[in-house]
């Protein structure tokens, strides 16, 4: 889930061609998703459905780059009632503390033309470095970017003690980001 979150951070951060931009995330369009597993190696789905991003970034000038994303934990979503109240509580994300927020400082340019953010992912009042590798299609003044990222749970504490071992919920949940934006 923290995965999630991470994910989405990075997919907000959207390129501009030459001159440094502030970009609006088109919620409509737009997509924070996470998978993990339960007993028996079942993979579920979920969706975060409300997140919001401030982004700036230029291709040109990544040092100026910067993306702030909070995420409404309460906002997670997998379809399944007993798991999604399980998912809120404060064993797990325990959604009523607040917001997961990630917080890009760095990006890369990769030698094939895509992006890694580079930043802090903080759940659970626990901060861990998380890094998000996209790519980014620009058409004018649209953006999209799309991009995972695989968290352990373990590093932000999800799960307690109970659930620590992977035993029943795996240990990896992978987060991807599917962005539109607008400047």
């Amino acid at each position: 889930m923290k995965t999630l979150l991470a994910i989405a951070a990075l997919a907000t951060t959207l390129a501009t061609p030459a001159l440094a931009a502030d970009w609006t995330v088109d919620m409509e369009k737009s997509h924070l998703t996470f998978s993990g597993s339960q007993t028996g190696g079942k993979t579920f789905d979920g969706e975060f459905e409300r997140f919001d991003a401030a982004i700036r970034f230029d291709p040109d000038d990544l040092g100026n780059a910067m993306a702030h994303v909070e995420v409404d934990l309460t906002s997670a979503s997998t379809h399944d009632k007993q798991r999604d109240a399980m998912m809120g509580s404060a064993v797990w994300l325990d959604a009523k503390a607040g917001p997961a927020i990630f917080e890009a400082t760095s990006f890369e340019k990769q030698a094939d033309g895509s992006y890694v953010a580079n930043g802090t992912l903080t759940l659970k009042g626990t901060a861990q470095p998380v890094s998000l590798p996209f790519t980014l299609d620009i058409q004018g003044d649209t953006a999209h970017a799309t991009g995972s990222t695989v968290l352990h749970r373990g590093d932000f504490g999800l799960g307690g003690k109970e659930y620590a071992d992977g035993k029943y919920v795996g240990l990896d949940v992978t987060v991807t980001i599917d962005i539109t934006a607008t400047r």
